[in-house]
């Protein structure tokens, strides 16, 4: 893989995993000890993410015949309000996955 892919996805990476680390520590700090499996559950939540925002893109643009910019502003906040319950109430909620469990 070489050229603008590899740049696309080096950038994709390094977003992926300074937004997994950034939550984790800092804006959602989570006491959980079983960091593969959250690391499993963040990354379909983001996977998932990207689908939903695809897919309502897709309808947007060619179902309902709107342009780039409509489509983009309307499949955003479906997927953000999706990302934010899945990592606040399952992927760092608190206790979920300690040792007191």
């Amino acid at each position: 893989m070489g050229g603008p892919n590899a740049g696309v996805y080096t950038g994709v990476r390094l977003f992926d995993d300074n937004h997994y680390l950034l939550n984790r520590f800092w804006a959602l700090p989570s006491t959980r000890r079983d960091t593969a499996v959250q690391l499993g559950e963040y990354l379909a939540t983001a996977g998932l993410s990207y689908l939903v925002n695809l897919t309502l893109f897709k309808f947007c643009s060619s179902g309902l015949g709107l342009g780039i910019m409509w489509s983009a502003v309307l499949a955003l906040p479906p997927s953000t309000l999706l990302v934010f319950l899945l990592l606040n109430y399952r992927v760092f909620q608190r206790g979920h996955g300690t040792a007191e469990e």
